[in-house]
């Protein structure tokens, strides 16, 4: 190609050429903004995942250190009770298994123990009394709380009364169907016997051992109820919680 017709052709061209110059520098500026909104992207969700770390950790160390302090307390109070550091762990360690297979967290079954103790219960009968009226209760906390009051109540006066057995009523348990059946007894004729006092303590464990003992109305009830999703989360939680407690352990 002669000189001319190259110098014309390339003049002809420049607009194509410069036009792919704006291109080009257009799809480098288009790179650059991704590689930086990428870079952004990446900061964001490091520090998220930071954050997410920096929160986990801090619920490990306030829920594991939480229960240790815990159990710490009820120990303490148990060595009270009991009279020795030996006794109150073993009483506790016996409170964490039944805690960790039933519907009821350690809170729950430390503060029932403590109440059946305060009311002079025997250390060795606390526990088999507790599961009792666990079963009894069905797993609801609240009613364990006012079935061992009422128990522990009628236990330290060595007598049914019936102020206390409406307590026992009032959670779902009525002793005096069963008591007036053992012993041929009225329903009118029981009554006057719980206002003369004449109804020994020893009908009512009897009546709650019957309830609870097999083809009984309450016959495992914890289990039954440990089977139900409240059980099963709130059995979760309590492992969940001692795990943790094992974690921070010092």
């Amino acid at each position: 190609m002669k000189l001319f017709d190259l110098f014309a052709t390339l003049t002809l061209d420049s607009g194509g050429f410069e036009s792919g110059i704006a291109n080009a520098q257009k799809r480098m500026q288009n790179l650059s903004e991704s590689i930086k909104n990428g870079i952004q992207t990446v900061v964001k969700v490091s520090a998220a995942v930071a954050a997410a770390g920096t929160a986990a950790a801090g619920y490990i160390l306030k829920t594991g250190i939480g229960y240790n302090q815990q159990m710490d307390d009820y120990t303490a109070n148990m060595q009270t009770l009991l009279g020795g550091v030996d006794k109150a762990e073993a009483k506790i360690k016996e409170l964490s298994d039944m805690a960790a297979k039933t519907p009821f967290e350690l809170p729950t079954l430390a503060d029932a123990t403590q109440t059946l103790l305060a009311f002079g219960v025997k250390a060795e009968d606390s526990t088999g009394i507790l599961k009792s009226l666990g079963d009894i209760s069905l797993g609801n906390a609240s009613k364990l709380q006012t079935l061992t009051r009422a128990y522990g109540k009628m236990s330290s006066t060595g007598k049914v009364t019936l102020e206390n057995v409406q307590m026992m009523i009032d959670a779902g348990f009525n002793p005096l169907n069963l008591i007036a059946e053992r012993n041929h007894m009225t329903m009118e004729s029981l009554y006057k016997a719980l206002s003369d006092g004449k109804v020994p303590f020893d009908e009512l464990t009897w009546a709650i051992q019957k309830a609870t003992s097999e083809g009984g109305q309450f016959y495992n009830g914890m289990e039954t109820a440990s089977k139900t999703l409240t059980g099963r989360l709130s059995t979760l939680k309590e492992n969940w919680s001692a795990f943790l407690a094992l974690l921070t352990k010092p």
